[in-house]
């Protein structure tokens, strides 16, 4: 088995995903999706299942990296977290005390944790 399908077998893992809402350095809102069991490894972008796409892309690569470079690759949490009732795969974010999608919200785009789950249906 070459490297690339390792890092294949580790990607497809239930790896816990945060996403977090932020500001580019211009001033626009974004999102930042992270691995916490894979430190360093995250991305962003203007709507969630961006951001969830692209960390898919990095999460490839960082496992990969680290194939190559000869050091262990952390394995997925089992637990299973969720918050606010989210539906990621139509990115609508519906937090519990009714506020819109967060894009059309330019108060409340102070980082905080958004959606963290170790699986996604």
């Amino acid at each position: 088995m070459d490297r690339r399908e390792e890092a294949e077998k580790y990607a497809v893992m239930p790896y816990t995903e945060v996403v977090t809402r932020d500001r580019t350095t211009d001033g626009a809102s974004c999102y930042v999706a992270s691995h916490p069991e894979l430190p360093g490894c995250m991305s962003q972008g203007e709507t969630i299942a961006e951001a969830l796409l692209n960390l898919e892309d990095a999460r490839r690569m960082y496992i990969q990296s680290l194939l190559e470079d000869g050091l262990p690759v952390p394995l997925p949490r089992l637990a299973a977290t969720t918050t606010h009732g989210w539906d990621v795969r139509e990115d609508i974010v519906s937090v519990e005390s009714g506020e819109e999608d967060a894009t059309k919200d330019s108060r409340r785009l102070e980082p905080q944790p958004l959606f963290e789950a170790s699986w996604r249906t």
